[in-house]
């Protein structure tokens, strides 16, 4: 945490996993020129992320609309 710039320190509190144990990963969306989370399982995407909004993280799961 010591290496990586203040403007960043958001990233370190994002979740790890998803809420079925799935690893999660920082991409950077184009579309929306921000960074955000999400979780793949055998390298394939789960269909959930969390979006930093407002100061905290906020779960998205495509698989629930």
């Amino acid at each position: 945490r010591k290496e990586i710039d203040p403007k960043y320190d958001y990233l370190m509190d994002a979740p790890e996993k998803d809420p079925e144990g799935n690893p999660t990963v920082i991409r950077y969306s184009r579309k929306f020129k921000q960074q955000y989370v999400m979780s793949e399982k055998d390298g394939k995407a789960t269909g959930w992320s969390a979006w930093y909004e407002s100061g905290r993280w906020v779960p998205k799961d495509k698989k629930k609309k």
